[in-house]
């Protein structure tokens, strides 16, 4: 049994190593998932699509990277800062500068900052970084199907692999899911059942020559996608403006105020 003094050491040692000293710790995870989730979901979006399953192991690598650039960003950032303004007191023999000082900043202006700047990396910077370092850069792969439905990828302009019958050229594989693939086109992005597939092909040599286009593919059609979704949404506000103020019509049609 314990002592007076052992029972002491047991909740010294409990206290010590309670979650509470290793919240931050337990708490990164679920927000590396949730930053991933969300960030996955903003490209698909621009692309015309939704993920709704939140638990992927790969949110939690999109979380990480995104966690670790934006803390080396903002490192950096503060020092170029620091730096100028030191130089400015420098050059201008200005006293009154201080660097130190710090200013009220409320929580929703971080909170805004924040929003705005994983839009901007999700739209610009996530699709070109390599999908094994938590990136959304598309693959390049080759379709396998068997004769029904490698006639439905043909009607959609995917083509047959030079001298393969039940393989398709190279496409750019942007989005996995459990039941879905979305394909990157140069006209078009599809999502397709699995079900269509039975399997994947990729040469080394052609994948990694292909797959630059397909970076160029992911980053034109992010872009374009949230611009067109930036400009419907504030149509529909514009036009639900103008219902609220001038009793239009549900079926009234939508016009652009420009």
């Amino acid at each position: 049994m314990l002592n007076k003094d052992g029972l002491k050491k047991l909740t010294e040692t409990i206290s010590a190593h309670s979650p509470e000293k290793y919240s931050i710790i337990l708490i990164f995870p679920i927000a590396a998932l949730i930053a991933g989730f969300l960030i996955w979901n903003v490209y698909l979006y621009s692309l015309g699509f939704i993920e709704n399953d939140l638990i992927r192991s790969r949110f939690v690598l999109t979380g990480i990277i995104f966690f670790l650039i934006s803390y080396i960003l903002i490192y950096f950032l503060r020092y170029a800062i620091r730096s100028f303004i030191t130089s400015l007191k420098i050059l201008f023999r200005i006293n009154e500068l201080n660097v130190t000082e710090k200013k009220n900043f409320p929580l929703l202006k971080y909170f805004m900052l924040s929003v705005v700047w994983l839009l901007v990396y999700s739209i610009f910077l996530f699709p070109v970084l390599p999908l094994f370092i938590g990136g959304g850069q598309p693959r390049s792969m080759s379709l396998l199907a068997n004769d029904e439905n490698i006639k439905i990828l043909n009607s959609l302009n995917i083509s047959l692999a030079t001298g393969g019958t039940h393989q398709t050229e190279n496409v750019c594989v942007a989005y996995e899911s459990a039941e879905n693939i979305i394909i990157m086109r140069p006209d078009r992005v599809l999502s397709l059942k699995k079900s269509l597939i039975d399997g994947f092909g990729s040469l080394p040599g052609k994948r990694a020559e292909f797959e630059q286009e397909c970076v160029r593919f992911a980053s034109t059609w992010a872009k374009q996608g949230s611009f067109f979704g930036i400009i419907q949404n504030l149509l529909a506000l514009y036009n639900l403006f103008l219902a609220g103020h001038f009793g239009l019509p549900d079926n009234a049609e939508m016009k652009l105020p420009f």
